[in-house]
């Protein structure tokens, strides 16, 4: 048998305990709105809807606007919390990056 490749994604992501718990949260938030169709109902998805949007304003600053989206009518069909996520994670790195090469 053919030998088994491994790949070393650490060379292109690297995910803080912070970063991985906020992506797992989105994740949560999204799938649970795909699956439970209960959730579909206006009212108990709005409500979920408006958790999620607190959580993503406390914890994705500014960023976290973008789960506004969610209030709209057809948004639940996006996976805007995920989305919210890899903004706030791109901006996050591409900071980082400069502030490294800034004190080089």
């Amino acid at each position: 048998m053919g030998e088994r490749k491994e790949f070393d994604l650490s060379r292109y992501i690297t995910l803080t305990e912070e970063e991985l718990i906020g992506l797992v949260v989105c994740v949560v938030l999204d799938v649970v709105e795909y699956i439970l169709t209960i959730l579909l109902l206006p009212l108990i998805g709005d409500i979920i809807d408006l958790g999620g949007i607190i959580f993503s304003l406390y914890y994705f600053k500014w960023i976290g606007l973008l789960t506004l989206l969610e209030l709209v009518p057809g948004g639940d069909l996006l996976p805007l919390y995920i989305i919210t996520w890899i903004v706030w994670y791109s901006l996050r790195k591409l900071e980082e990056t400069r502030r490294r090469e800034h004190f080089r």
